[in-house]
């Protein structure tokens, strides 16, 4: 899990905390009750497949910061390219896949590294042909392939471990995705209704819906 997405999981579990202190308040209302245990599936999802990304303090060789700092600049532009293709497209689940920012790249683990890039690589390739107008060639995404391949062997990353990486990460964008969605579109508009029917619990949700990237 990248840093953002560490975030927004802390900042989910405060409202998780909030809706559970106030259950005696929505419990009357079958469609809160019912969205709102939706939203605890969620992230139970997200915390039984999320893994510890944090910042990589162990010692790295020069060479092997050096290819990181590129593949993190590469992938990062071409994320960025590809995702305003994909607002054209209206296709959010790429936009989930490609939600990914230079530093949520060169500051993850090595492994989370390698599985970001590998996960952008992998939707650049389902539209070949399609991302010239987008500033992104087929030398773009080759050169891409090339530094996962360069890092991946200066970190002696596992393939099995590999695969397996990435697909919880394509899993996490698109629950981090669900839940966001979840919350905007259905909770945060259902309980604009107990703004007056419970202004303090109202007030709370609200303060817990604050994401602080500190």
């Amino acid at each position: 899990m990248n840093k953002k997405q560490s975030n927004k999981l802390d900042a989910y579990m405060n409202v998780k905390g909030v809706l559970n202190a106030n259950r005696s308040i929505t419990e009357p209302y079958p469609i809160l009750i019912r969205v709102i245990d939706d939203f605890f599936a969620l992230v139970a999802n997200i915390k039984a497949i999320s893994t510890d990304t944090t910042v990589d303090t162990s010692g790295v060789t020069e060479q092997k910061s050096a290819i990181k700092e590129r593949l993190a600049v590469h992938t990062s532009e071409l994320a960025a390219s590809a995702s305003a293709f994909a607002t054209d497209q209206g296709d959010i689940a790429m936009e989930a896949m490609l939600d990914f920012t230079y530093s949520d790249i060169r500051y993850a683990r090595d492994n989370e590294a390698i599985n970001i890039a590998s996960v952008v690589a992998k939707e650049l390739e389902k539209y070949d042909g399609e991302l010239v107008d987008y500033l992104i060639s087929d030398e773009d995404q080759s050169l891409l392939t090339t530094l996962i391949d360069q890092f991946q062997d200066v970190t002696m990353t596992k393939g099995n471990q590999r695969s397996q990486g990435v697909s919880d990460t394509k899993k996490l964008a698109l629950l981090f995705r669900e839940t966001d969605e979840l919350l905007t579109k259905k909770l945060d508009r259902l309980l604009m209704r107990m703004r007056s029917k419970a202004p303090a619990f109202y007030d709370s949700y609200l303060n817990a819906r604050s994401i602080i990237d500190l």
